[in-house]
């Protein structure tokens, strides 16, 4: 697998990508989590959701791999808590399907 390291401008280019999508497929006061490997892109996307309406947000603070506090202090991830992951999306939920599935 090959992980493609953008930059804070690309990556909010790729949320407006992904804004549509989310739009077609849940209403504006449906909770959201958001997350990504440490928060940063999750954080953007989060400011942009707001601007789009949407206001039930939560941020997974940590990140997929987690982060540290102001302190250094670590902030164990999504992965480090030893929650569920997957590298296979379950059948309809690959970006490509989302992407191509309009109303």
């Amino acid at each position: 697998m090959s992980v493609k390291r953008v930059s804070p401008e690309e990556a909010l280019d790729l949320v407006r990508e992904i804004l549509p999508v989310i739009e077609r497929r849940f209403p504006k006061e449906a909770g959201l989590v958001l997350g990504c490997r440490t928060s940063g892109r999750s954080e953007h996307a989060a400011t942009l959701l707001e601007g789009a309406g949407y206001s039930n947000l939560i941020v997974q603070r940590a990140g997929f791999a987690g982060t540290r506090d102001a302190l250094g202090r670590a902030d164990p991830g999504w992965a480090q808590k030893g929650l569920p992951t997957s590298r296979q999306a379950e059948t309809g939920r690959a970006w490509e399907e989302l992407k191509a599935d309009k109303p």
